[in-house]
């Protein structure tokens, strides 16, 4: 569940009524389709509403409103491992970009590919 590493327990506060709930904030959505999402409000329509991942490389989605079952807010995250001495170091960052830059790369010959 991004932003977060694998292990972190995340904490909520249980939302009572949609009217609760805060554009752009974090909320645990429980659904019957897709269990558990980690999400950000964005609105909501008569029978549904709308959520939006922090990774801009998904599209904002509807849930109906008949799917959810419960509604957390974000109240805080407790990590349960320490970070690598090194894990934020430069060199680490710079892998990270260029592994990015190799994908899309990639990405881009398949497209070129079908075109």
């Amino acid at each position: 569940m991004s932003p977060y590493n694998s292990g972190t327990y995340i904490v909520g506060k249980y939302v009572e009524n949609l009217s609760d709930l805060k554009m752009d904030r974090t909320y645990v959505f429980i659904t019957t389709n897709d269990g558990i999402s980690y999400k950000r409000f964005q609105f909501h329509e008569a029978d549904g509403i709308w959520v939006k991942s922090d990774n801009n490389f998904y599209e904002p989605y509807k849930i109906p409103l008949s799917e959810i079952t419960e509604i957390w807010e974000f109240a805080c995250s407790i990590n349960t491992k320490e970070y690598g001495p090194d894990e934020f170091a430069e060199r680490n960052i710079q892998n990270f970009i260029t592994e990015i830059k190799t994908a899309i790369e990639q990405i881009k010959e398949k497209i070129g590919d079908k075109n």
